[in-house]
């Protein structure tokens, strides 16, 4: 794969003019205007930013298509996950990595070339310009930003999402069962305050004296059935977590997960 600075090719190469107004003017303005704003032809497959690496460069793509590309969580890099897959024409240009002028340098996915593709190279410094001074630019620019700002949002709310337990306050009286051996282990429990008793077993324990105060949690996580018969000893308060949130408890209590799996019960 060749670099960057092989592919650049002269701003006559790349004429601005067969892009549509108000985009071709301000373009054309910018090769004017600075002389270290670099017109680059890329070719079919090749990366135009790859992931984790640090550069603040910008890029806004004239025309092509291109796909963005983010490693699993295992980061095997042979087979990325496609996030979006582009195409640019002159009506439709597009920037990559504008994120780089709000300070965030290291790539957090890969651009790579479906054909081949133009695109103009900018720095941050080139985009306090066109902020100024390029309104076409600036509104494409924004859009951007809202989009960006968007999915990330999007994201962080489902990654909440995985992390909320959906659960609910539950009262016992002395005597009251809370689950019986056999039953399918859908809730588990957590005593916030007062004692339980399991059954077949001489002394009652405390919250302090279980795994965080949880009951039932070995079958809870196995998706079994409860193997033992569990009652409140005296008054007591307890959370019952539902089942649609097992991937949440073991995200948030993975250490006690893991601890608790060790010795998992017999069926």
């Amino acid at each position: 794969m060749r670099g960057l600075s092989e592919e650049a090719v002269m701003p006559e190469e790349c004429d601005c003019r067969p892009f549509l107004m108000p985009f071709g003017a301000e373009i054309e303005s910018l090769f004017q205007r600075f002389t270290d704003v670099e017109a680059l032809r890329f070719l079919n497959d090749e990366f135009i930013v790859k992931e984790g690496n640090v550069d603040k460069n910008i890029f806004l793509v004239l025309r092509g298509s291109f796909v963005v590309e983010q490693s699993g969580q295992d980061r095997d890099v042979r087979r990325p996950s496609t996030l979006a897959m582009i195409s640019c024409e002159p009506k439709t240009p597009s920037f990559i990595g504008e994120m780089a002028y709000l300070g965030s340098c290291r790539r957090t996915a890969s651009v790579r070339c479906v054909g081949a593709v133009t695109a103009i190279k900018l720095s941050p410094s080139h985009l306090n310009a066109v902020l100024d001074d390029y309104p076409a630019l600036t509104r494409l620019l924004c859009r951007q930003f809202t989009v960006r700002l968007k999915e990330t949002s999007e994201h962080l709310s489902q990654l909440e999402k995985s992390f909320t337990l959906n659960a609910r306050h539950l009262f016992r009286k002395a005597g009251d069962r809370i689950f019986n051996k056999g039953e399918p282990a859908k809730t588990l429990y957590q005593v916030i305050d007062g004692t339980v008793t399991v059954e077949g077993q001489a002394e009652h324990a405390a919250a302090s004296h279980m795994n965080d105060g949880f009951l039932g949690l070995k079958e809870f996580l196995l998706e079994i059935p409860y193997q033992e018969s569990v009652r409140a000893k005296s008054a007591a308060i307890l959370v019952a977590i539902e089942e649609s949130s097992r991937l949440a408890f073991i995200r948030n209590y993975p250490e006690l997960t893991l601890r608790t799996l060790k010795n998992p019960p017999t069926a």
